[in-house]
């Protein structure tokens, strides 16, 4: 369910988010993890806040998945031009989806963060490897770093199919887009939340 106040949270938080620093961030590696965690603990103190001023559980809940979206944002954002240099200007159609309960913006407190960095399908440049190695460590090893618990996954379209069919639990768990690279192609595909996809595709899920 999306909660205009979250939203008009979302808005306030990016903003917060440009004033702690994590816009043009420097390349000192411990001081990137003081301003991630800074802004972490600045969301995490306005929920609580939120919380003991009576905000309903949901929403609460709801505002915590918001922080970690403006965080995965900017730190999305940082990985991807951290990739795209070590691959000479390359990049290819990526998206970074949250799942489970982070994905139904129901994130708890000490919950998973489950995310899938989702690719395109029929990609075969063979500087592919090198980019999601560059992605994955820049996003993951600061998520890490902030003691967070992290479901993780790298996924083409067609594989994130085919390991539905398998599994009742993949089929039933709620994906959610949380951002894509800035590509217009994969923007259209990106926006259906993965639910026109999977509409036209129904026949792999049964």
């Amino acid at each position: 369910m999306v909660y205009p106040e979250i939203q008009q949270f979302a808005v306030r938080l990016r903003r917060r988010a440009s004033r702690c620093g994590l816009v043009g961030i420097t390349d000192d590696a411990a001081q990137h993890t003081q301003l991630f965690r800074n802004f972490l603990n600045v969301g995490h103190t306005i929920c609580r806040r939120y919380h003991r001023l009576g905000g309903a559980g949901l929403k609460v809940a709801a505002a915590r998945a918001t922080v970690m979206d403006v965080l995965l944002e900017f730190l999305f954002e940082k990985g991807l031009k951290r990739a795209t240099e070590q691959a000479g200007g390359w990049q290819p159609e990526v998206a970074l989806l949250a799942l489970g309960g982070y994905g139904r913006c129901e994130l708890c407190p000490f919950s998973d963060i489950d995310i899938m960095f989702l690719y395109q399908d029929r990609c075969k440049d063979p500087r592919l490897p090198g980019f999601q190695r560059a992605l994955n460590d820049t996003v993951l090893y600061m998520l890490w770093d902030l003691n967070l618990k992290v479901g993780h996954s790298t996924r083409s379209i067609k594989e994130a199919i085919e390991e539905a069919k398998k599994d009742i639990h993949q089929k039933t768990v709620c994906w959610r887009l949380a951002f894509y690279a800035d590509r217009p192609s994969w923007a259209n595909v990106s926006k259906d939340n993965m639910m026109t996809l999977f509409a036209k595709t129904v026949h792999a899920f049964t």
